[in-house]
């Protein structure tokens, strides 16, 4: 097999950077010879990243498009175009998965794939809502495209799938439910790592922390928790506290706003980290008021710790399968403070119950593995 993943992000720690490295450590587990590429649309954040795509023999291309350009420039067009004829011509491509909801991206990767007649073309749809400014008859018009070229659909949640394929998911036989699965056992809950990774922070015992992960941008709308923790700490009588996982654009404003807010001792914007495994563990609660998501990774892992998950009402149900609540964005902090409030911290045995029910519930790669390399078709 010479397969071709694709993506517009760059290679970050964020969902579908990380949900391709997970696919691709596991198929490196039962074979080792099938050529990998992975084609990044946009270029190296996270380095850390980056070096164990290439310990696990792939190929690694990146397009350098910059963060801030948008796929229908020329410019960016003729690039795009060019890196995947070259990878599909100099490698004998035989399948194509598009991880992404990038619209314009997904739309040429799979038009050049056909065109290179490429037997297996899948378009994966990872999130929801996220045409890049595209006027809606051309995003119409692209969507058409995408379900034209591609002979494989593929969704991280329902609402993903009907993001991109429409309504015909309901009964297209070219239609996968495949869940942003995850190594379920390496984010486990563990009391000691938890005491360890605590002390970090210089938590006390009776400390709240919240945790979050993912990009620091408009829509991951981490500034949103900044009233929230200035709120709770105010009216409660107890001390919570928030650590953020991520980089991005958004960083600065976040921390002026906690400064204004005067909270900076209960914020920590710790950056990119390695061991989110581990810093799950010293959480309390994982917060995600993100203004759109497909079935975000990050919450994923956070069940498998065995974490109570409060998540905007934006974010598909799908994911909800071991202690998650779903609580309004629009209605500002009010309801979320009422949540929190009452919030119960778990003892270690609810907390190891979690990777238990993200096992059961298929959410375990391994659960997927067989499935997807069947829609490769045979090695």
């Amino acid at each position: 097999m010479n397969l071709l993943l694709a993506t517009d992000a760059s290679v970050e720690r964020s969902g579908v950077c990380l949900f391709i490295l997970n696919w691709v450590r596991e198929i490196r587990k039962y074979d080792s010879d099938s050529f990998i590429t992975v084609y990044f649309r946009k270029s190296i954040i996270d380095n850390d990243i980056f070096n164990q795509y290439k310990e696990l023999n792939v190929d690694v291309v990146l397009g350098g498009i910059s963060l801030n350009g948008t796929n229908f420039s020329s410019q960016n067009r003729k690039k795009i175009f060019s890196d995947i004829q070259n990878i599909i011509r100099n490698n004998n491509i035989d399948v194509v998965h598009v991880n992404s909801s990038a619209i314009g991206f997904s739309s040429q990767v799979l038009k050049i794939a056909k065109k290179e007649n490429v037997p297996i073309r899948i378009s994966h749809s990872h999130g929801k809502h996220l045409g890049n400014g595209i006027k809606n008859l051309y995003l119409w018009y692209l969507k058409r495209c995408i379900c034209r070229d591609a002979n494989v659909y593929a969704g991280c949640s329902l609402e993903a799938g009907k993001y991109l394929f429409g309504n015909q998911v309901n009964n297209s036989d070219k239609w996968h439910f495949i869940p942003n699965t995850i190594d379920v056992h390496k984010y486990g809950f563990d009391p000691d790592i938890r005491d360890e990774y605590r002390q970090k922070l210089s938590l006390k015992e009776d400390d709240i922390l919240l945790g979050a992960t993912g990009m620091l941008t408009k829509i991951k709308n981490h500034a949103f928790l900044l009233p929230l923790i200035y709120e709770l700490n105010k009216t409660t009588g107890l001390n919570y506290k928030l650590v953020v996982f991520g980089e991005g654009e958004e960083r600065k404003r976040i921390n002026e706003i906690a400064t204004e807010l005067g909270i900076t001792d209960s914020v920590v914007l710790y950056g990119v980290s390695s061991e989110i495994s581990n810093w799950l563990s010293a959480m309390d609660v994982y917060v995600m008021p993100s203004l759109t998501e497909g079935l975000p990774i990050g919450a994923v892992e956070a069940q498998a710790n065995g974490l109570t998950c409060i998540l905007s009402d934006c974010i598909s149900n799908d994911i909800d399968i071991a202690d998650v609540i779903h609580i309004p964005i629009d209605k500002g902090i009010k309801p979320w403070m009422d949540t929190l409030a009452g919030f119960k911290r778990k003892n270690a045995e609810q907390r190891l119950d979690g990777a238990r029910k993200m096992i059961d519930a298929g959410f375990d790669i391994s659960s997927t593995r067989d499935y997807i390399l069947k829609l490769y078709g045979p090695k």
